[in-house]
């Protein structure tokens, strides 16, 4: 019996792109999230520790739901 592999080779490359495409998402969104971490440092160092931790909290969650 004969399977047609160019429909499997099509699919996988499709695959991979997206796959690719997701990763790339994922990083630059993690990027994103620390770069915006880095900003809330100051917060730390003017005593404002509940805020920032607060906010860096609220960051942290968004980069794993932004998916």
């Amino acid at each position: 019996m004969m399977y047609d592999t160019g429909h499997l080779v099509r699919f996988l490359k499709r695959l991979l792109i997206s796959q690719l495409l997701l990763g790339c998402v994922f990083v630059a969104v993690g990027f994103a999230v620390n770069f915006l971490q880095v900003f809330l440092l100051p917060l730390r160092w003017f005593g404002c520790v509940d805020t920032q931790r607060s906010l860096n909290q609220k960051l942290t969650y968004l980069h794993w739901i932004s998916e």
